[in-house]
């Protein structure tokens, strides 16, 4: 999925404006949640994400979600990351 129609799908769905992320190569965040729901396309580099027990990377026209509150691991690889997201408040 390409940028535009990514942020279009945001907007539509109630996420609110793209909101542009980067994180530095081999950058990791351990497990953490969140208060509003997330949708992000990856547009450059790589991450992986676990959640649940499942790790998945994710890269370049990937969308990746994240449910409020569920606690999530992130792991950027070796040329960063770089994407944009959304967060909408549950319900």
């Amino acid at each position: 999925m390409d940028t535009p129609e990514f942020e279009q799908q945001l907007a539509g769905r109630g996420f609110g404006k793209p909101i542009p992320g980067t994180y530095e190569p081999h950058c990791f965040n351990d497990f953490h949640t969140h208060a509003f729901d997330v949708r992000g396309l990856i547009t450059s580099g790589e991450m992986t994400l676990t959640m649940q027990g499942k790790a998945t990377t994710y890269r370049p026209g990937d969308i990746f979600t994240m449910p409020v509150g569920v606690p999530h691991q992130e792991n950027v690889g070796a040329d960063g990351v770089e994407y944009v997201w959304g967060r909408s408040p549950p319900g």
